[in-house]
Order: C-alpha cells, then sequence, then structure tokens
C-alpha cells in the first residue's frame, strides 16, 4: 500500500481536479482531517480544579436519593426523583446480604441512578466483581459512555475498572483487516477505503467492530453495500470468528482486541454486557457471582435466542466452499492439508474423494432446499418474509428425515475422513498441531462435529419432552435453516442459581399484579431468600394520556384492507400533529407497505416518513430533534427508546403480538398444556410487551399524548385483561374519525390554546 501521506496529496488532487463530484469527496474531508492528527497527542485544556469531594459510603445511598441538597451535592447532573431511595435500599440489602430480587419500577423512575449508585460504592468499599446486563447493545453503550462516567466523576471514585463485553463476532480481526487493506488497489475509491479503515482501526482502541462509524460509511460500506471484490459487506470480511483464527500462530495475536476483552475481562470490577451474551455466558469467563438485570422482562426471549442451536442452508455451502471448493479444485484449507499430507507421509491421497462427498453433501442441500421451499409455498409463504414451523415425524416427512440423516452421515464422514489424516501427519511430525493450517482444520472439524450431531438429533428428536423444540424453516432469500430451541436450562442451571446475589428490574415484571410469572420463567419459584419490591406509577396518566382504540379497522388478517386503513389513519395523526409520530409494528413487511403510502401523502404536507432501515438507523435521533417526521419502528423500538417532550406525541401500535398457533414453542406448548392454558400463557408474555410499547410515550410528568392499539384490543374476554395491565389512562373508542376530532380537542387543551371547559365532544 501507498503511504498515508502520498494518499492525501493524490486524492487533493484527484478532487481538485475532477468537474463532476467523486462520490467520496462530501465525506473525504473527514477521512483526510484524520490523517493530520497525531492519535498520540491530547488537546491542551485550561487547567481543571481537581474534585475534592470525599467519596460517599454505601449508608449514604438513601440520604442521596431522597434529600435534593445531599443529590445535587453529589450528583448535580441529576434530578430527586420519587422512589429511587426505596429501590437503591433494595438493591443494597441484596448486594450486601445475598439472595434475589425482583424489582418493578414504573416508567420515569429512573432505574440506573440507584442500581449504578450502590453498584459503584459497593464496587469502592469490596473486592469483587458485578455484571451488569442491559436488553441490548445500545443501553450497554449508554451506561458505560453516559451514566457510568458522570456517576464516577461527580462522586469522586478512582480505581473501578470498568468493560464492555460483547461476542466475539463484534470485535475487528487485525489480521483480517491487514490482508484486506494489502489486497486493494490504487483506485480513487480503494485509497480513500484504506485511509479510513487505516485511521478507524487506530482510533477505536476497543476493536468494537460498528464503534464511531459514520453513518455515510456504515450504510455504503460496512452493513449494507456488498464490496465489489468480496460479494460481501465489509462488516461480515473483518468481523472476528473462531475458524478463520490463527491463535498464538497470529502475527497480530499480542495485539487481538478480542484476546485483550478476554485479558481484561479476569481484573475488571465492574462488566456491562448485553442479555444476549449473558444467557450463553462462556464457560471459560469468570464465574458471575454478583449479577444486575436491567430491562429483566427481555430475559426470556434472550433466553430462548441464546438457547438456540441452528444450521442453515447458506452456512453449509459457505462452510463447504470455504473448507475446499470443489468447482475451482484449488484452494482452501483441505487443499493445503491434502499437500501435506502427500509430502510428509510419501503417500497419494487424492481429493476426488473429497469432492464426491462435498458435491453429494451439496446437491442434498439444495434437495432439501426444494423440499422445504415447497412445504411452505404450498401453506400459504411468500417471499417477503420468514417462517418456520416446528418438526414432527409423520408418515408425509419420511423422505425429508431420511435426507436430514444423509446430510449429517455425510458431514459426519467428511469430518471422520479429515480427522484420520491429521492423525496420520501427527504421528510423523508431532508439531504440526501448532501450524495455523492444523488450527483451522481442527476448527473445520469441531464445526462439523457439531453440525451433524445437531441434525442427527433433529432425526431423532429425543429431547422433545425436555424442554427442547425442533423446527425448521425458510428465510427470505429461499434458503433454509434447521435448529432447535427452548428456555435455555444452562442459563438458569449454571448462572441464575449459582448467584450468591441477583437482581432483576424492569417497568414491566408483573402481570396481573404477580411476579410468578417472570420467576418461572428463570427458575426462581423455588429459590429461597427471594424478594418483591413494586412502585406504582408515578404520572397523571388519567390528565395526559389516552389510549385510543379505533373500532372501524379490519382485523389484521385481511392483511391488504388492514395495510390501506392503518396507513390512511397514520396520514390523519401525522397531519393532525405535524409529524411527532412513532409506528410500531411486528412484521417489517407490513411496515415497508405501510411507509410506501404514508411517505406520498406526507411528502406533500413537507412532513418526513422515514422508512424502517431508516428508522433503525435515526430515528430516535430525529424524533429528539424536535422535525416534522413520522418514524417506523419494529422490534429495536418496543423499549429503550427515551424520547421525552412534544417531540414524541403518539404512537400506533399496528396490533398485539400473539405468537401464531403454528409458532415451533407455541405448538409444543398447546400440544403439552392445551389451547386454552397456552394462550392464557401468552396472554401475560404479551401484557409485558404491550406496557413496554406503550411506555415510549411518556417519559417525564410533563408529557402527553395518545396510544392507538390498532387491533385485538375490542372485547371483554382476554381484551379486557390486557387494557386492564396498560396504565391507567382513560380509554378513546370510536371510529377513526372520531377519534381525530376528540386528538385535537385534547392537544388544544394540553398545548395550552382550550380551556378544560370547552374541551367537551
Amino acid at each position: 500500500m501507498l503511504k498515508q501521506s502520498k494518499l492525501v496529496k493524490i486524492i487533493h488532487e484527484y478532487c481538485q481536479d475532477q468537474e463532476s463530484p467523486w462520490d467520496w469527496y462530501p465525506y473525504v474531508k473527514e477521512v483526510l482531517e484524520c490523517d493530520y492528527i497525531d492519535l498520540n497527542l491530547e488537546v491542551e485544556s485550561d487547567l481543571e480544579v481537581a474534585n475534592e469531594l470525599q467519596p460517599p459510603t454505601l449508608d449514604d445511598v438513601e440520604d442521596i436519593l431522597q434529600d435534593e441538597k445531599v443529590l445535587k451535592k453529589y450528583l448535580p447532573d441529576y434530578s430527586l426523583r420519587d422512589g429511587q431511595a426505596e429501590l437503591a435500599a433494595k438493591i443494597k440489602d441484596t448486594l450486601v446480604n445475598g439472595g434475589y430480587l425482583c424489582a418493578e419500577a414504573p416508567t420515569g423512575l429512573g432505574k440506573s441512578l440507584p442500581y449504578l449508585l450502590v453498584t459503584l460504592l459497593w464496587l469502592h468499599e469490596n473486592k469483587g466483581q458485578v455484571v451488569i446486563a442491559t436488553a441490548n447493545k445500545s443501553l450497554q453503550e449508554d451506561i458505560l459512555e453516559n451514566e457510568f462516567p458522570k456517576i464516577v466523576d461527580s462522586l469522586n471514585l478512582t480505581g473501578i475498572k470498568h468493560l464492555k463485553v460483547k461476542g466475539r463476532e463484534n470485535y475487528v480481526c487485525l489480521n483480517k483487516h491487514n490482508k484486506f487493506i494489502n489486497g486493494l488497489d490504487t483506485s480513487e475509491d480503494e485509497i480513500a477505503l484504506a485511509i479510513y479503515l487505516e485511521n478507524w482501526i487506530e482510533k477505536v482502541e476497543s476493536g468494537d467492530i460498528d464503534e464511531d462509524l459514520s453513518y455515510w460509511f456504515e450504510i455504503n460500506y460496512w452493513k449494507e453495500k456488498e464490496y465489489s471484490k468480496s460479494h460481501i459487506p465489509l462488516k461480515q470480511l473483518l468481523k472476528s470468528d473462531r475458524i478463520d483464527c490463527e491463535g498464538n500462530n497470529c502475527s497480530f495475536n499480542n495485539k487481538c482486541k478480542f484476546n485483550e476483552m478476554k485479558q481484561k475481562l479476569e481484573t475488571a470490577k465492574l462488566i456491562v454486557v448485553n442479555q444476549s451474551l449473558l444467557t450463553c455466558w462462556p464457560k471459560s469467563y469468570p464465574e458471575i457471582k454478583l449479577l444486575i438485570v436491567d430491562e429483566a422482562h427481555n430475559l426470556r426471549r434472550n433466553m430462548i435466542e441464546g438457547g438456540k442451536i441452528e444450521v442453515s442452508s447458506s452456512e453449509l455451502k459457505w462452510l463447504l466452499n470455504d473448507f475446499y471448493n470443489s468447482n475451482k479444485k484449488e484452494g482452501g484449507p483441505l487443499f493445503y492439508l491434502i499437500n501435506y499430507y502427500n509430502k510428509t507421509t510419501n503417500k497419494k491421497k487424492r481429493l476426488h474423494q473429497f469432492n464426491n462427498i462435498i458435491n453429494e453433501t451439496h446437491q442434498i442441500i439444495n434437495k432439501l432446499e426444494s423440499q422445504i421451499k415447497k412445504h411452505f409455498e404450498n401453506n400459504g409463504w411468500t417471499e417477503e418474509y420468514e417462517e418456520k414451523k416446528r418438526l414432527k415425524k409423520e408418515k408425509d416427512s419420511l423422505k425429508f428425515f431420511k435426507r436430514v440423516e444423509k446430510l449429517a452421515s455425510n458431514i459426519n464422514q467428511l469430518s471422520q475422513e479429515v480427522t484420520s489424516i491429521v492423525n496420520e501427519i501427527k504421528e510423523i511430525k508431532q508439531s504440526f498441531d501448532q501450524q495455523p493450517l492444523a488450527m483451522r482444520i481442527e476448527e473445520f472439524i469441531k464445526r462439523f462435529e457439531f453440525i451433524s450431531k445437531l441434525l442427527y438429533e433433529l432425526r431423532d428428536q429425543p429431547g422433545d419432552s425436555d424442554g427442547w423444540c425442533y423446527y425448521g424453516g425458510i428465510k427470505i432469500d429461499k434458503s433454509w435453516f434447521l435448529g432447535k430451541e427452548g428456555l435455555n436450562k444452562p442459563f438458569t442451571e449454571n448462572i441464575i442459581a449459582n448467584l450468591e446475589a441477583g437482581v432483576f428490574t424492569s417497568a414491566t415484571l408483573r402481570v396481573e399484579e404477580k411476579f410468578d410469572y417472570f420467576k418461572k420463567t428463570i427458575n426462581l419459584n423455588d429459590a429461597r431468600n427471594t424478594r418483591h419490591f413494586y412502585i406504582g406509577h408515578i404520572f397523571d396518566y388519567q390528565s395526559n394520556c389516552r389510549l385510543a382504540i379505533p373500532t372501524d379497522i379490519s382485523i389484521y388478517k385481511k392483511e391488504d384492507k388492514f395495510i390501506k386503513e392503518v396507513s390512511e389513519l397514520l396520514v390523519k395523526v401525522a397531519k393532525t400533529l405535524n409529524g411527532r409520530t412513532l409506528f410500531l409494528g411486528h412484521s417489517t413487511e407490513r411496515l415497508e407497505k405501510i411507509y410506501g403510502y404514508a411517505y406520498k401523502k406526507l411528502e406533500k404536507e413537507n412532513i418526513l416518513v422515514l422508512s424502517p432501515e431508516d428508522s433503525k438507523k435515526k430515528g430516535k435521533e430525529f424524533l429528539e430533534s424536535n422535525k416534522r417526521v413520522v418514524v417506523l419502528g419494529s422490534r429495536t423500538f418496543f423499549e429503550g427508546v427515551n424520547i421525552p417532550g412534544p417531540s414524541l406525541s403518539c404512537v400506533l401500535i399496528e396490533k398485539v403480538g400473539f405468537k401464531h398457533p403454528s409458532d415451533p414453542l407455541n405448538d409444543k406448548l398447546r400440544e403439552e398444556k392445551g389451547k386454552t392454558e397456552a394462550f392464557q400463557y401468552d396472554v401475560k408474555r404479551v401484557s409485558m410487551e404491550l406496557k413496554q410499547m406503550f411506555g415510549r410515550l411518556t417519559r417525564t410528568p410533563n408529557d402527553y399524548g395518545y396510544v392507538f392499539v390498532l387491533n385485538q384490543l375490542i372485547g371483554d374476554d382476554y381484551q379486557s385483561k390486557l387494557r386492564n395491565e396498560l396504565p391507567p389512562a382513560e380509554i378513546v373508542e370510536g371510529t377513526t374519525d372520531e377519534i381525530i376530532n376528540r386528538m385535537k380537542s385534547d392537544f388544544a387543551y394540553w398545548e395550552g390554546s382550550l380551556d378544560l371547559d370547552s374541551n367537551i365532544l
């Protein structure tokens, strides 16, 4: 590669000579400015007065959170909130004396301050390690980048080593990065790309593959766009993974970002993880003894995801082609292994026998693809969404299971043949174990063994009575996937059961005023020393919030009609409020159709409608900036989005998110417990989700607005139970036009242009 100083000169000259703008030109300033920065220099600043405040003790926690003067003395950036002192006292008692705490604290209380304050003061006074688990990666970032430094600096706490921990695939591989950079040419695009990546690697100390990327670079080169040479996004190309890892033989081993994180794990006092990693915590990591889980209502979903074991046709094809591309008949670890074997043993092992196995395996994968696709198409599947069903051994599925068995047999045979070759080489050359080729082959063998074991298990289904549910499905790209899922018993048995202290907080842990549903999820029903804590609503929902239930929206199963009516309502709401609206949907495909309709209608009104994809990336930012905007959010927006004030004044929830009867776990539960009990169980899950979605609207005592639920809330059966679980807002039920008229009147009053007495319909 050319040196950066020369690259900078080339780019400057190129940009100045071009008549039409270059794609990189609007962003090249950012890239080039990085080139001139000496990353080892510190920017000079005015001398700051040292913080001479004596840190408080753990016993001071309640005083800090219930006395405004004491709070401002220690934490000037925070305001006093009812209930925080009581919650902090319960958390302190649990950390000090052990046991479990299930705590439901309402939206707006500010749960993070009590648990962070108690945790940091406990760590300041004690030896030990506390793990905090957040619902997702963005909340993980928020704690460490915003809350933690504010509290630590204000309290003058020192010596609390902290660490953000993510799964391996979230770290960049420096070896892959180096190979990629050295493989680039000197075209203008690739020169700019090289500069950007080099500076990014220097800047991002943690190696987090999503940290500190510009939005433009992220969508054009990182996640979305397939890099022209590799045909996959750069993020996938450069991320760390076990199969490609060269271990101790890697020239970047001593700088490996993933290894650095694992080393820091041993000495860190505060570890912040996301729940996805928590629920599949590696055995090689330190044992968790003290745990605080925020947004703990998400644990059930993350336990299922964390315990899920799956293989897909696309993964198998990639794995086989990466191991040895039988079409090209060269390259890949198998090709080099056979050559090494022939030289070392003076025997002749030919590739054609492996060619036959690999080609036959590809054929089985393709036949399964056709069979699964046909099955789902016959049951109404279209290429607009992913679908999966529970696998059952029935007469019409015997051919399918025979193919699964043959696939497992081929992969197992491949694994055994390669293992035999490796063992023969080791007998002659014992040092082979330490070579990069051997280490790569070993990872392939492990993966092949894992896949064949899973496929044999899918054939036999031995764990169906032990909580596992086996399933198969099809993706939008027509590739298939097979797997098993359950409530992840290893997590509850190896982590939850062995905790010295565990704190679980959320605004929605109780169902029907009890913690039983949540406790059953994480196997706490029989646990000793379990405490419960609950604080009621702290906002005046009756005065400041309305629950709107339209009576003239078609049921969602009549999809085309439902989408049209919902889109028309969204447009009416957005026009009434000049944007300021968040639409929450369960189906990305429906969101896309609603977006297409609403965008055309609202563009004329100078109201911006963000697509579902743009909403993920910048929806929160646009709403916070008080723009005339409508955001279309899927699951990532159901919770954790905190937008106080009038910027967000209306939330539309397309429907209640019940599981489909064919959902694998739901199907298994219906078979074991009966339809009625399975449905009642799902009502409890749904009520927690619905409360979280409702909570996006009201974040402070001064917030006001409307929450619409467009389907499945009219009636006196389960519907009344769901309504009773929601905050006590006034219910406005009627046609969409009647609700819009009432809405105009309410907002006129809330925003100060109408007296209460005139707010009568």
